[in-house]
């Protein structure tokens, strides 16, 4: 009867956090302020696209993952790399100029998500994230920068 109870739990957990995951990976949101509505650009994109982006120049890279996983492999050689668990988090974020456009990606993608919402949140005019992360990067056959 417990097992039967905490299974419909973890069921409506995880219905519940699929919502939650439906609203961060929302494309457009909208931020205001004062009498002004700007669009954020925020979204989950492919390895291929991601890809793309990164090979336009147009990009700030940034890894949030710990600073062991990016010292031990990366995507790129030029990048941030904001530990999304600091508790510096967000004060690292506020240095950077919230203006540009920014690519984050973790492990898989979960943390990701997280760091899509917080950067929406402290208004980040463009921010795509990879979806998969660099795992989904690795299966493409994608070059990573490897600790030497």
């Amino acid at each position: 009867m417990i097992v039967v109870c905490c299974l419909i739990i973890l069921a409506g957990f995880i219905i519940i956090s699929n919502k939650k995951d439906e609203v961060i990976s929302m494309k457009i949101a909208k931020k205001c302020q004062a009498s002004e509505c700007d669009e954020i650009i925020s979204e989950s994109v492919s390895v291929e696209i991601f890809n793309q982006k990164i090979d336009s120049g147009d990009y700030i890279i940034i890894d949030i993952r710990t600073e062991m996983e990016h010292e031990k492999e990366r995507i790129a050689d030029m990048q941030n790399n904001i530990d999304i668990f600091s508790e510096d988090f967000d004060k690292e974020l506020n240095k950077l100029d919230k203006n540009k456009k920014y690519l984050i990606y973790c492990h898989s993608g979960s943390r990701t998500k997280m760091g899509l919402q917080r950067m929406r949140t402290l208004g980040f005019d463009e921010v795509y994230e990879l979806e998969g992360g660099i795992v989904a990067w690795k299966i493409k056959n994608l070059p990573v920068v490897l600790n030497k």
